[in-house]
């Protein structure tokens, strides 16, 4: 499989695939602000603080820095697309544009299953995120990779809520 590499811009904001084979089995994610993944084949056995969630394609994860995050079982075939933050990205681009409601909501399932139509978005964004930082000067690609963070936190957090009522 090929992997594609991390690429950060100078805000500390990555963008990538994984096939789980740098995780330590058994042992804790480092996460240092937020790690949000789209599962696109495979599946993955994880503990999240004690608790433990199976994700497979189509599930999104959201891991924030005071989870203890623990790959327990990663499939052969496993690939996921991810965006991660560090501490101060994520506290300026994430904590300040959601409800306690949607944080609420990510503590309790960090790992869900997403609708066909938010899956065919979240895919195209992670898509437009790796086509940005091919395409772009880093200057541009910093602040276009900051805003479309916020825009799709922002979505993310309407959907939430428009689910929970």
């Amino acid at each position: 499989m090929e992997r594609q590499p991390f690429t950060e811009t100078t805000h500390s904001i990555k963008v990538g695939t994984t096939d789980g084979t740098d995780w330590r089995q058994g042992h804790p994610l480092s996460i240092n602000g937020c790690f949000i993944m789209l599962c696109e084949r495979g599946s993955l056995d994880i503990t999240i603080d004690s608790r433990r969630f199976n994700m497979t394609c189509g599930d999104m994860a959201f891991l924030v820095f005071d989870m203890v995050t623990v790959p327990v079982k990663v499939s052969d075939n496993f690939e996921a697309r991810f965006v991660s933050l560090d501490f101060d990205s994520a506290q300026d681009i994430f904590f300040l544009v959601t409800s306690n409601r949607f944080w609420e909501y990510i503590y309790t399932y960090p790992i869900f299953n997403l609708s066909a139509s938010l899956k065919t978005t979240s895919i195209q964004w992670f898509r437009l995120l790796d086509w940005i930082m091919v395409n772009s000067s880093e200057a541009t690609a910093e602040k276009i990779m900051r805003n479309e963070a916020t825009n799709f936190m922002l979505i993310m957090a309407d959907q939430v809520e428009s689910h929970l009522g």
